[in-house]
């Protein structure tokens, strides 16, 4: 585990003055982002029940399986940390409920960006397994503002201004702790219960069965603990959040050339890049592997290619180059999809066997296609036509082969 500390990304400037009860910390200044590393006495990786980065699924990083699942159409665009965000047009939701489950006590922290225009909106919701209301992390006249039985702790800053905050809820023992952007703004007094039972949603909260008071934006980097965040760790995770990233996975930062990546037997190629996003403590090697052989990553069909990251050039993209292998064998008119996973070996634990995105990657055919059956066996020239020219081939093959 790497030593606690504090970190600046280059020589940005600190965003957050240390007082002296914290000074346990070491303020060191670095030209990596660190994300994820211990601060204080403890480390944002402690407690970490549910992540949920929206890098083009509902997924929970946590290693807990909280696995989030989208109701009505929420869609995938351009996100404040990592490739992607959830956008949410106002009738539709994220429920994980199984969150729930490791819940140990009332003090939880909550946190996510939040990129809307809407004024009043429940964005980070509990309710019962009837539909009540337990806690809902919410906006309402454009302020951040935890509901239990009214609206509670409604913050200074407003939220709804269609640019990105990082909105956090903290509660500990009775109090609960508005942040926004990493400031702790305002509190109230905190009463509510969690169960077993409970229902855990993003974008809206639950009428009995019903879901209502729907947020309308963008949200991306959700992540839960069951536990309060200190005022130090919940400034670490925005002066690194740009956004923070609360788990291994997205420490490894995957672009594909124009969004997606496709290829073509015989024809275009494509690209990938893969870089660290903080500096290791030792070589991560990262290993690309094709879920079958119709793509060669520079290895042979289907065979795996291994990068190498260090402390010298971990910031620097290296490139996968992605080629269609070429056969002979009709696949029908439709592109097919195969898939790179990616794993990961390193002496370092924040590197080592983490969750990596995979990549997908469209393959299409160059075979001519005579319909949906492909070429007649006896379609030498594969022209669609069995004629007088293949048999002319034909004939040639067996001279050919009747004179060796």
């Amino acid at each position: 585990m790497r030593a606690p500390d504090f970190v600046l990304k280059g020589s940005r400037k600190k965003l957050f003055k240390m007082g002296a009860a914290n000074k346990i910390l070491v303020l060191t200044a670095l030209s990596a982002n660190l994300i994820l590393t211990g601060v204080g006495i403890g480390s944002t990786r402690e407690g970490l029940i549910g992540y949920w980065p929206y890098n083009g699924d509902t997924l929970d990083y946590s290693g807990l399986d909280n696995h989030g699942t989208a109701f009505g159409n929420p869609s995938f665009v351009g996100g404040k940390v990592g490739l992607k965000a959830l956008n949410f047009d106002g009738n539709d939701y994220v429920r994980m409920d199984g969150v729930s489950d490791d819940i140990t006590s009332n003090n939880v922290t909550l946190s996510g960006w939040v990129r809307t225009t809407d004024n009043d909106g429940d964005w980070f919701s509990c309710n019962t397994g009837s539909g009540g209301n337990v806690a809902l992390w919410a906006i309402t006249s454009g302020r951040a503002a935890m509901y239990e039985s009214s609206y509670e702790g409604k913050s200074t800053t407003p939220v709804s201004d269609g640019n990105w905050h990082m909105l956090t809820y903290v509660r500990s023992g009775s109090t609960g702790y508005i942040y926004v952007d990493g400031v702790q703004e305002n509190t109230h007094s905190a009463s509510f219960n969690f169960s077993a039972g409970d229902r855990w949603s993003i974008a809206q909260e639950w009428d009995g069965d019903n879901p209502s008071d729907f947020l309308a934006g963008t949200v991306d980097e959700v992540a839960m603990w069951d536990r309060a965040l200190t005022i130090e760790e919940v400034a670490y995770l925005y002066n690194h959040g740009q956004g923070n990233t609360p788990l291994a996975g997205p420490y490894v930062g995957i672009t594909e050339s124009s969004g997606e990546t496709s290829v073509k037997e015989g024809g275009a190629t494509d690209s990938y890049e893969i870089k660290l996003n903080s500096e290791p403590v030792a070589d991560v090697q990262i290993v690309a592997k094709p879920d079958d052989d119709q793509i060669d990553l520079g290895a042979g069909p289907g065979a795996s290619v291994v990068l190498t990251f260090t402390a010298s050039n971990w910031s620097v993209p290296q490139a996968i180059t992605v080629t269609a292998f070429d056969d002979d064998v009709y696949e029908g008119k439709v592109s097919h999809t195969t898939t790179v996973t990616h794993s990961s070996i390193s002496a370092d634990r924040d590197y080592n066997a983490i969750v990596i995105a995979p990549v997908e990657v469209s393959v299409t055919d160059d075979e001519l296609t005579c319909g949906d059956w492909g070429y007649l066996p006896s379609d030498f020239n594969r022209d669609c036509y069995v004629n007088l020219a293949d048999f002319m081939i034909f004939a040639k093959l067996w001279l050919e082969t009747g004179s060796d």
